[in-house]
């Protein structure tokens, strides 16, 4: 076993230096990767946009593609079914909120009676304040969208929506 042991040392004669550089590499890749993973890790994400206007146009789709012939029948109208919307992610205390009405063009009146409203209705008066006074980035991402449709009797509407996320991203909570 010593004739092996001595034949590997004459095979590297500087075989002390050698380990010290491969120590020395071993440092700087290990460092580098906890660098990089905490890099990685302490960035901020910020999807609130992102799910703000995918949220606006996907409602804005669906009422956009949905028959405007009798206007009465959105009484019925369930977002979250026709919509494909999942309806736990708008709980209460949840990190969205999406309102729709629909009012004539001309007087500028709700013509249902009444505004739709889903989610953390907070979220809707954080949105005025955004609005109004200052954008913060603990406030929410606001998206507002105006579709003008005609009925079947050829009355001119506007549907109005607004759709609120303030989740700062990762996985939402599935409950």
């Amino acid at each position: 076993m010593t004739k092996k042991l001595k034949s590997i040392c004459l095979e590297y004669k500087n075989g002390n230096i050698l380990s010290v550089w491969w120590f020395a590499i071993l440092v700087i890749v290990g460092s580098g990767v906890v660098l990089s993973t905490a890099l990685f890790y302490s960035s901020y994400v910020d999807v609130k946009a992102i799910e703000s206007e995918i949220l606006a146009n996907r409602i804005y789709d669906c009422i956009n593609s949905y028959n405007f012939n009798n206007i009465h029948s959105l009484d019925d109208f369930d977002i979250f079914k026709e919509c494909r919307i999942n309806k736990d992610l708008f709980a209460e205390g949840s990190n969205y909120f999406i309102r729709f009405f629909i009012k004539d063009k001309e007087t500028g009146e709700i013509i249902i009676g009444k505004e739709h409203k889903f989610g953390n209705y907070a979220l809707e008066k954080d949105c005025d304040i955004q609005k109004k006074v200052l954008a913060n980035k603990h406030f929410p991402y606001c998206t507002n969208k105006i579709l003008e449709a005609t009925t079947k009797d050829g009355k001119s509407i506007l549907v109005e929506i607004l759709a609120a996320s303030n989740n700062e991203g990762g996985v939402p909570n599935d409950k």
